[in-house]
């Protein structure tokens, strides 16, 4: 018998007595964070579109317990906003801080339409102060080349790379 052979003899073997059983994939708790649930005391206008996007941006306030930035992108005229939510050991939110136009410490300017937060994406801590930063995209940014005085008139998109603070605020963008 061939090594190949006795390699598929193997596969099959392992296929077959492979116990499905052997698992639990129950689901053991959930916590809903919405509009005014779980600790976010807020409350969100129509299509804010709140939790569109989200991203697992690992412990920004280094209390052990990882964090999570979401978007809020229909906020302010669909200026958008991304919220820093500091999380509880059950999942409730402890606290959270806003980061948009003149928010949070974001020094640029965001239009009407800009849809800040449409993707938010972790780093890691890329300026090495040992908070963790972010990507924040938005979409319909018209940017500074943009030689149109109407707003939304380019399009042309960005990404803001934000560097944080330990409390969610914008340190550097």
């Amino acid at each position: 018998m061939t090594f190949f052979s006795k390699l598929l003899i193997l596969f099959i073997f392992m296929f077959f007595s492979f116990d499905a059983y052997a698992f639990d994939y129950s689901l053991e708790a959930t916590a809903v964070v919405a509009n005014n649930l779980s600790g976010l005391e807020t409350a969100f206008p129509a299509n804010h579109y709140f939790g569109y996007g989200l991203e697992y941006v690992g412990d920004i306030d280094a209390d052990g317990i990882g964090d999570i930035a979401v978007s809020g992108q229909g906020d302010s005229g669909n200026r958008g906003k991304v919220y820093v939510l500091f999380l509880n050991s059950d999942d409730t939110v402890r606290e959270y801080q806003v980061i948009g136009n003149s928010l949070g410490g974001l020094t640029s300017s965001l239009d009407l339409g800009d849809s800040f937060g449409v993707q938010i994406e972790g780093l890691g801590d890329i300026d090495g102060d040992l908070v963790p930063d972010i990507a924040v995209s938005a979409m319909f940014d018209d940017g500074l080349m943009c030689q149109s005085q109407l707003p939304n008139q380019c399009n042309y998109g960005a990404v803001y790379i934000l560097m944080l603070n330990r409390d969610g605020t914008v340190k550097m963008n």
